[in-house]
């Protein structure tokens, strides 16, 4: 079976950015490749933030209360 993913590397690990049907504890042979300069890494981030309902906060009112959302501070009028 060949699976192609995409993951990201937290210094430690390789963490997949979507699910994968794999049993635990299973044996991988991994082939390394480096995304192109084209490259988008914030991809999956982007595609969660598009997938939230437009009432959930701060898509609604954008920066303009990030410290709100940051750092709990009161929402400008």
């Amino acid at each position: 079976m060949t699976t192609t993913l995409t993951a990201m590397y937290d210094g430690r690990a390789l963490i997949p950015t979507e699910a994968v049907d794999l049993p635990k504890g299973a044996m991988l042979r991994l082939r390394v490749e480096m995304p192109s300069s084209g490259a988008r890494p914030l991809e999956p981030l982007a595609k969660l933030v598009q997938s939230l309902p437009a009432s959930s906060g701060p898509l609604t009112d954008g920066a303009a209360q990030h410290d709100h959302y940051l750092y709990g501070a009161p929402k400008k009028p």
